[in-house]
């Protein structure tokens, strides 16, 4: 299901039958249980052991850290064939381009989400400047700070923190 997960996101039916058989494994040793044998609420199931759950894998979230994985691949990935013909077809910058579909539009859905958790390093010297300083970790997603560069081919380095 991991995989499955990597690639698609998974429709609220399926994760909550999925977690339906999991509460069940789990507290009764069938395929369902009833109430009265659920001893914990699930969301306190699933945090994290040092919180004092049990650490089950919450199947929503781990969904979208898989899908924010596969945006990432596209700004990194050098031997995919799949990123590469995506680049050609889509500006990594805003993920605007000829690809359509439900599955890009929950991509692109997400894109905010992984533009807040990361940053872009500096270009290469070879290329034009994006605009700015160049100091460790500097956020380069802003529209200004794009300029007019070919993004979705331009080769990054990582920035050397000054």
């Amino acid at each position: 299901m991991v995989y499955v997960m990597c690639a698609v996101p998974l429709p609220p039916g399926v994760i909550s039958q999925v977690d339906r058989r999991r509460r069940g494994f789990l507290w009764a040793g069938e395929g369902a249980a009833t109430g009265g044998q659920c001893l914990v609420a699930w969301e306190q199931v699933c945090d994290d052991k040092a919180l004092g759950g049990l650490g089950v894998k919450d199947l929503a979230l781990q969904n979208t850290c898989l899908l924010l994985k596969l945006i990432h691949r596209l700004h990194t990935a050098t031997d995919s064939s799949w990123a590469d013909w995506v680049r050609s077809n889509v500006s990594l910058a805003t993920l605007e381009g000829e690809v359509a579909g439900g599955h890009w539009e929950v991509l692109r859905g997400l894109f905010p989400l992984f533009q807040a958790i990361t940053t872009l390093p500096c270009p290469l010297q070879s290329l034009p400047p994006l605009s700015g300083q160049c100091s460790g970790g500097a956020d380069w997603w802003g529209g200004a700070n794009l300029g007019a560069s070919p993004f979705s081919t331009s080769k990054r380095r990582t920035c050397a923190a000054e």
